[in-house]
């Protein structure tokens, strides 16, 4: 606040001694005067402009510079075997028990300061799921219903053990501190999307890829302050990796992450 008010204050009165009294003081005479009070106001200037270097270092140059990427220490795939267990799984490992859920993971890296008191918030742009859910060949010989709009319900139609899926469009995850390299992951109300739209439409060949599934982040922070909110979109893709085999699931996918800067 005070150095706003500096800027603010400083070219006033620079202009007032440089435009008033130093070109008064020359031309009536006391050139001495005028020399001084001219010197006076280009300081005001030179100042001025130091502040405004000042305020661009604080505010650029002494923030965090945070990168988002894949945690390419891990594969992840999403499974779907019916109708002994109905959960759309994500995990590190295609053969996990299962209820066993592993959301992919990703990277911050930051060549700044450090963040404190952060936070990201993880979104997805909002689409008909019931209509995903008709239209899945995939899921025809299953029930599929919603008790709520934002809850799945899978059952066997011979009758069986049932499982409901929880969805969220957004949601924001704390992070205390972000430091040279910061784990984060995609939080599972979130991603469960991602697999239910794997599911509905990635091809059935070996080998077939999906379209893309993006994902929206953003990362602020409270300290220091002054730093603008930095934006990505991650894309997942899967990769069909099935086998049409006696007691393989009936669907099996990789999954592939990428990431790119949103302005």
């Amino acid at each position: 606040m005070k150095m706003a008010f500096a800027i603010f204050w400083l070219p006033l009165i620079a202009g007032l001694l440089l435009g008033g009294l130093a070109v008064g003081a020359w031309y009536g005479g006391d050139k001495t005067l005028a020399i001084w009070v001219g010197f006076i106001g280009a300081l005001c200037l030179l100042l001025t402009a130091a502040l405004q270097l000042q305020q661009f270092v604080w505010g650029v140059a002494n923030q965090p510079q945070i990168t988002l990427e894949p945690d390419g220490s891990a594969s992840w795939y999403v499974r779907w075997n019916p109708p002994s267990w109905m959960g759309i799984e994500i995990n590190s490992d295609p053969n996990a028990k299962a209820g066993a859920w592993k959301v992919p993971g990703l990277i911050l890296r930051n060549r700044g300061v450090v963040a404190q008191d952060a936070t990201i918030k993880w979104g997805v742009t909002p689409f008909d799921r019931e209509a995903m859910v008709k239209s899945a060949p995939r899921l025809s010989d299953v029930e599929a219903t919603f008790p709520d709009k934002d809850q799945l319900l899978l059952r066997p139609k011979a009758g069986g053990q049932s499982f409901v899926h929880e969805f969220t469009w957004a949601t924001s995850l704390p992070l205390p501190f972000i430091g040279r390299e910061t784990q984060t992951y995609i939080p599972l109300h979130i991603w469960q999307n991602a697999s239910l739209f794997f599911l509905a439409t990635t091809p059935d060949r070996p080998d077939a890829v999906s379209e893309p599934f993006y994902f929206d982040a953003q990362v602020s922070w409270n300290i220091p302050d002054g730093g603008a909110p930095v934006r990505f979109r991650v894309a997942a893709r899967a990769r069909n990796v099935g086998l049409p085999t006696p007691g393989a699931p009936k669907f099996l996918a990789k999954i592939e992450l990428s990431v790119s800067p949103e302005p």
